[in-house]
Order: C-alpha cells, then sequence, then structure tokens
C-alpha cells in the first residue's frame, strides 16, 4: 500500500465514511479490547460491504508512521460496480455478457492478471464476494498492466446469491472444476455467460458448484495437476472470444 490510498485514525476513518469515499478495507488492531470508540465506523462498513480485518499492532505501525488510534482504512483507487446495473447495460448495449466470478482468489498478482485477460477479451466484469478476495491495490494494478482502471469490478455480499441472479437474467453460470467431465472447447460460450474460478488449492466451492449450470474442465495431459488460475481463466474467456468472433 502506500500513503496516498491510506487513511488512519478514527475520526478521519469516519470523515472518509461520511464522505462516501471508495473504501476497500479497514483494518484494526486485533489487541484493542475497548473498540466502542469506532464501533459506529464497523457496523457502517459492514453495511457498506467493506471489509474488516482484524491485524497485530504491527502491521498497522509497518503501514503508518502516525498516531493510527488501533485503526488505518484503505481507499480502492478505482470505484466498485453494481452487478444488476452492469447486466442491465451489457443487454441493453445489445452485447452477449461475459462476467468472471473468482472464488477465493486472495493473491493480487492472480487477481491483477486476471483483470489484465479480462480486459482483453473484452469481459463484461469481474465479480468478487465482499470478504475472502484480493483488493484493488497498487500491486494488483500494476500485475494488470492497469486494466482494473478500465474493467468494471463488482463487489457482492454472497456469491451464491449472485449465481442466482445471473440465472434468473438468462445468463448460463459455467464452473471451471477438474472434476468436470466436459471439456472446455466443447462447452458452448457463445451464450451469455458467467464463469467461476476458484483458488488453485481449493477450486470452486462446493456450494458454488452444485447451483452452477454447467462444469468445464481444462485437459491437463502432462504431468502437472492443473495450472495457476490466471492461465486458466486466459484460456476460457479467450475460448469464449473465438467462439464468438469469427474473425479469429
Amino acid at each position: 500500500m502506500t500513503e496516498e490510498f491510506i487513511v488512519y485514525g478514527i475520526h478521519p476513518v469516519r470523515e472518509a465514511l461520511d464522505q462516501n469515499r471508495n473504501i476497500d478495507s479497514i483494518f484494526i488492531n486485533k489487541n484493542i479490547q475497548e473498540k466502542e470508540s469506532f464501533a459506529d465506523i464497523l457496523f457502517e462498513a459492514k453495511k457498506r460491504l467493506i471489509t474488516i480485518k482484524s491485524v497485530p499492532e504491527e502491521k498497522l505501525r509497518r503501514l503508518v508512521n502516525g498516531n493510527h488510534q488501533g485503526i488505518i482504512a484503505y481507499i480502492s483507487p478505482v470505484p466498485y460496480y453494481d452487478l444488476e446495473e452492469i447486466i442491465k447495460k451489457e443487454f441493453d448495449s445489445g452485447k452477449t455478457p461475459l462476467f468472471i466470478v473468482l472464488d477465493g482468489i486472495t493473491d493480487v498478482r492472480n487477481f491483477g492478471a486476471i483483470a489484465r485477460s479480462a480486459y482483453g477479451a473484452a469481459a463484461s466484469a469481474i465479480v468478487i464476494p465482499a470478504t475472502g478476495s484480493a483488493g484493488i491495490g497498487p500491486d494488483a494494478i500494476k500485475t494488470s498492466a492497469g486494466a482494473l482502471m478500465h474493467i468494471p469490478v463488482c463487489k457482492v455480499r454472497n456469491l451464491k446469491d449472485a449465481i442466482y441472479y445471473f440465472q434468473g437474467s438468462g445468463i448460463r453460470v459455467f464452473a471451471a472444476s477438474e472434476k468436470a467431465r466436459k471439456k472446455y472447447s466443447n462447452a458452448d460460450f457463445s451464450v451469455p455467460m458467467a464463469i467461476i474460478m476458484g483458488s488453485e488449492e481449493k477450486g470452486v466451492s462446493a456450494s458454488l458448484l452444485k447451483i452452477a449450470d454447467e462444469w468445464v474442465q481444462i485437459p491437463m495431459p502432462g504431468k502437472l495437476a492443473s495450472l495457476n488460475v490466471s492461465v486458466s481463466a486466459g484460456i476460457l474467456m479467450y475460448e469464449a472470444l473465438r467462439q464468438r468472433d469469427s474473425e479469429l
């Protein structure tokens, strides 16, 4: 993080909330026993889907030199978008939506690399959960080669609800999974679609696999068990692009 993206201290953080600054996450000192002084901040942050992290005092001191009073807010350099509005905008403009849903992707470099591919493939947006996901920080923006400044990112309270909303909007939901029997190249990616990418350690969560419309896998004839998630996401996105553009 850099200083320009950080607000610290009880009153400055509360003021940032009052001014509707685009706060990505709030760090609080996990060793503070009396948190009543910023209980209203945490209550408002939860309402706005702002990630709250309890961290050691040492981490707060590494982030800022001043009197942080046990609380630091990280301001996202780009805004988050409303998923429903993006879906409506895509259909209203006559486009065939392509959404990338990130389930448990916490590595900012993977997040940035996926965003770079998504922007190149003209994806509609990237969807992330309010908790358990990498945020949009300087490292992610750098890895994305600036793509995160251009492609919409939607932060949602619950990925399962987002999946149901996709399906109710006529968007087919695919899940990338090693458990799938269908090869990605045999799937119909020409339809309005969202594809769920899980972490390399755990894959797509069981609850999301259960409600996805279709599972797809990338064949691995070599000795590796799986690809880096950003590489896998790129392969699937560009397959969708290939199927949709007869000139490719």
